[in-house]
């Protein structure tokens, strides 16, 4: 399996050197459009690279504490907890703790 990965770290290794020779090929030969199409090569050779040594993540976020079913539920738990002040400051502090522990 780690053969595997290093096995492909040289390929798209390759693959860039390649597209930067392309690159300086076009370049040489004022090929702007060769150039552009080279450098998005590049681009995405060191993405991927970037990607497959742990350095870059795409994987999706999902932030639930701005979805507006997490707003709602939060308005009324602590609605529901007006009669109990206490917890409900105890609440809200631990919430606030949280929310701003997700934005770091």
């Amino acid at each position: 399996m780690a053969a595997d990965a290093d096995d492909l770290l040289a390929q798209v290794g390759s693959l860039k050197q390649r597209a930067l020779a392309l690159l300086f090929e076009a370049e040489g030969a004022k090929d702007v459009r060769g150039a552009v199409v080279a450098c998005r090569e590049v681009r995405e050779c060191i993405s991927l690279l970037a990607e497959l040594a742990g350095k870059l993540d795409k994987s999706p976020k999902v932030n639930v504490l701005v979805m507006p079913e997490w707003v709602g539920l939060r308005a009324t738990i602590l609605q529901a907890l007006e009669p109990y002040p206490e917890a409900r400051l105890r609440l809200a502090r631990a919430l606030d703790e949280v929310t701003a522990d997700a934005r770091n």
